[in-house]
């Protein structure tokens, strides 16, 4: 079989001249046979329409040809009964659409046998991507640590996430600035008391034995440390999730304020959810943390688990935190998400006013506390 790698040696005009006479001097056009120039002509309607080497296979006097979907079997086809035809071959069959797909050619000429070239469509490359619906809000917490760089990569990827940015830090103030300068959705997250680990003690962090006006101040001050925040998520805070004392001081300046809450559940027993929604704030539920093992492997498992759960409740919230496997992850899968049919949106759009059951209790009860 000619190669289509050849094929500009033998076709061009511009040829070099022949080399030392030890090595075979290549014929020129008119001295190939017949069978050989109609071959060359058609490798090269077949090069010059973007058919590579790997798709052909031949056996005696048929080629086959694989093509992809981008390409026409019967414009190929027709291409190439023209070429041969110039060249004084007989086109004897020109079938622009086989029963099966694809196309066929078969040509002759004096001095040359019977040529069959069948073009095939590839064989899918797999099952159709499964079609779904549903509403996909992530939320990455704890940027303030470090500078800007900590959320370049979050930055670019091709969907909204929302940035929670623990206030006092560093890099709080300015990273809030910069992600609304950016169009990007920002909101608090919020230190407060933990069960079994110490929260942050930098004068934000809400305390169960903190008077209800320290309370209030405190949250105040978050809202100055973290500019242009539309909402509030809370940092850590099993044991402050379940006092209603501490919620309802909270609640109170955000209702004022008039930020949306979302309740992390670090905490199968907390009670933040109802009471925002009693006190007429604007709240919604975490469904599950993607990354409380930092593993590409689970995060990958958690991001699966959340999609399943939006498209079979319209919508699912989910938390992780600026890890390098998390951001992988997000990157690698986060597309192909999009591709079945699942929206990424801010989680501001599924904020609701009135509590309600979380969407999926098994999730509730594999949440770790925090």
């Amino acid at each position: 079989m000619a190669t289509l790698v050849a094929l500009d040696d033998y076709l061009r005009h511009d040829r070099p001249a022949a080399p030392a006479a030890t090595i075979p001097v290549r014929p020129t056009f008119r001295e190939l046979t017949a069978t050989e120039r109609l071959r060359l002509a058609i490798d090269r309607v077949l090069a010059e329409s973007g058919v590579q080497l790997q798709w052909l296979s031949e056996r005696d006097n048929l080629l086959r040809v694989s093509l992809p979907a981008t390409m026409s079997p019967a414009a190929l086809a027709r291409a190439i009964a023209q070429r041969a035809q110039k060249l004084g071959a007989t086109v004897t069959s020109l079938q622009e659409s086989l029963p099966a797909g694809g196309a066929e050619v078969i040509y002759t000429a004096p001095n040359v046998p019977l040529q069959r070239i069948l073009l095939l469509p590839q064989a899918a490359a797999g099952p159709p991507i499964a079609r779904r619906s549903g509403k996909i809000a992530l939320i990455i917490d704890d940027f303030g640590y470090q500078d800007q760089q900590a959320v370049a990569g979050f930055i670019n990827l091709p969907f909204p996430i929302t940035y929670a940015v623990i206030p006092g830090l560093p890099h709080s103030e300015a990273i809030a600035r910069h992600l609304h300068r950016l169009g990007k959705a920002v909101i608090i997250h919020m230190p407060m008391e933990a069960l079994e680990r110490q929260v942050e003690r930098n004068g934000y962090e809400l305390l169960v034995d903190m008077p209800e006006k320290e309370i209030r101040r405190r949250v105040r001050q978050a809202l100055q440390a973290v500019p242009h925040a539309e909402g509030m998520n809370n940092h850590m805070g099993s044991r402050a999730t379940t006092n209603k004392k501490l919620l309802t001081a909270l609640f109170a300046e955000l209702k004022s304020a008039k930020l949306f809450f979302i309740d992390s559940q670090t905490n199968n027993d907390t009670q933040a959810f109802a009471l925002a929604g009693q006190a007429g704030i604007a709240t919604a539920l975490n469904d599950t943390f993607l990354d409380n093992v930092e593993n590409v492997t689970h995060i990958e498992q958690k991001l699966a688990l959340l999609a399943d759960l939006a498209a079979q409740h319209g919508y699912a919230i989910g938390i992780g935190h600026p890890y390098p496997a998390t951001l992988q992850v997000l990157r690698e899968k986060g597309p192909q998400l999009q591709k079945e049919g699942l929206e990424f949106v801010p989680v501001r759009t599924l904020v609701q006013r009135e509590a309600k059951p979380s969407s999926n209790l098994t999730v509730q009860q594999t949440l770790r506390r925090k």
